[in-house]
């Protein structure tokens, strides 16, 4: 009996938990249900399989110094290195599954936070990943919050949450 107790409680606690954070804070558990849409047509350049955004904006990430990795940045990719500019059309696409993870960058005093989203569309079956990702300290945890995510992407994407996910950050907001 007493087992269970402990095991119903752990659950409430966990569950609480998870659920304490909305969609705003790095701490946020985005659901697989959530879509990343794009809204507004980009190419990718030859000879590269991805495009980087930071600030709202596509960064060209061969040059020196180009990306921020202090600052939340977002790499799209594809499966397919062109020959020549690769053109992503507006989609949406659902989110077979989500990565968040971190590993040391430089020693152990800089730290890579990223969420990885696994993409699919019927109409862009070249599509594979968004990552976006932010340098930080090691006790920080810091991982990118979807308004990091929005600034970053600028008006190229999007993400959209399902409807429950939606109403609980509006009813933490009034």
């Amino acid at each position: 009996m007493w087992k269970q107790a402990t095991l119903l409680g752990a659950v409430v606690v966990i569950s609480s938990c998870a659920s304490q954070y909305g969609p705003d804070s790095p701490y946020y558990n985005i659901p697989v249900s959530s879509k990343i849409k794009v809204l507004k047509q980009f190419k990718i350049p030859p000879n590269t399989a991805h495009v980087t955004f930071q600030y709202g904006k596509i960064v060209n990430d061969n040059e020196m110094n180009a990306v921020d990795f202090w600052y939340t940045n977002c790499r799209f990719e594809v499966n397919t290195l062109g020959s020549t500019y690769q053109t992503v059309k507006p989609d949406t696409f659902s989110i077979k599954k989500i990565e968040s993870s971190s590993y040391a960058e430089s020693g152990r005093s800089v730290v890579n936070f990223y969420t990885k989203f696994y993409l699919h569309s019927e109409k862009s079956p070249n599509v594979l990943y968004l990552t976006c990702a932010q340098y930080d300290g090691p006790t920080d945890f810091d991982y990118p919050s979807i308004p990091q995510m929005r600034k970053a992407w600028g008006d190229y994407l999007d993400i959209v949450l399902p409807a429950d996910a939606t109403k609980a950050d509006d009813k933490k907001s009034k």
